[in-house]
């Protein structure tokens, strides 16, 4: 249960540093990855590094437990970002792929280390700096952050809300049918 938790946990994390990581390595010369590149090697060292270790040093999970867990991290981010593209797209913003993927693994870099919750506030302020970097007006980068809220939060738990209603409404139907 509890340590099954924290495996769970540890190799969510390393999909993001994975990820943030790739974005590091993806530095081109604009404003972005000067910002994400001057402490992406400081931040490599506090954020990716303590996980590997960690990660070999769980002789109760398989390897290939071990490489599940750390793909379907990998592709959980990734996914997060896909929505960050589909809102860009939706909004015809044309901002550019390096720079939002620089910028949207950076935010929720920094958004997981501050600790927030949700990484309220500290994402979407982080977000809207680095593109403001790489020349995204803050009101483009606002619409781009609200979207991106209501894709990941808003949408998913309205429809978990009417799948759970549905659900129960369909239990005390079976129930009453016997």
């Amino acid at each position: 249960g509890t340590k099954m938790s924290f495996h769970i946990s540890l190799f969510s994390l390393s999909g993001l540093s994975i990820n943030y990581s790739i974005s590091a390595l993806l530095i081109k010369n604009n404003n972005v990855s000067i910002l994400a590149g001057s402490l992406s090697y400081i931040s490599f060292l506090i954020i990716v590094y303590p996980l590997i270790p960690l990660m070999l040093k769980t002789p109760s999970l398989k390897f290939s437990t071990k490489l599940i867990l750390l793909m379907t991290s990998v592709i959980e981010w990734f996914a997060c970002f896909g929505i960050v593209l589909l809102s860009n797209a939706i909004l015809n913003l044309n901002i550019d792929l390096f720079v939002l993927y620089q910028s949207y693994f950076f935010s929720a870099a920094l958004g997981v280390a501050s600790l927030i919750p949700g990484s309220a506030g500290s994402f979407d302020l982080s977000l809207t700096e680095t593109l403001k970097h790489a020349g995204v007006l803050p009101n483009t980068s606002a619409s781009l952050l609200i979207l991106y809220r209501l894709f990941y939060y808003v949408i998913p738990t309205i429809l978990a809300v009417v799948w759970f209603i549905l659900l129960k409404t369909n239990i005390l139907q079976s129930k009453a049918n016997k």
